[in-house]
């Protein structure tokens, strides 16, 4: 195992994060355009017939974005303070 094998891994990494906060702020600014547009009790869950089983208040449809956001956060942070996405030994098992 060299070190470009590492080098390579931080590369797909670094640009999955940025993938990542890119996909939270077209979903956010999505969210916010068609937030008014919307009913008060929208679908939130199908069963596997595709048959509406869930609704709830149309403030849900922000859980998707911050959800991301926060996995983005998550993961952030983790890789800096640990580094446990980078290192030999992760590398090796994987």
């Amino acid at each position: 195992m060299t070190s470009k094998n590492i080098n390579g891994t931080k590369k797909v990494f670094k640009t999955f994060l940025k993938v990542n906060w890119l996909i939270g702020f077209v979903t956010f600014i999505l969210v916010s355009i068609f937030y008014f547009k919307l009913p008060q009790n929208v679908p939130n869950h199908m069963d596997a017939l595709f048959q509406i089983d869930g609704s709830g208040s149309k403030i849900m449809i922000f859980v998707i974005p911050i959800s991301v956001f926060a996995l983005e956060i998550v993961l952030n942070l983790s890789s800096q303070k640990y580094d446990i996405y980078f290192s030999k030994f992760n590398y090796l098992i994987k």
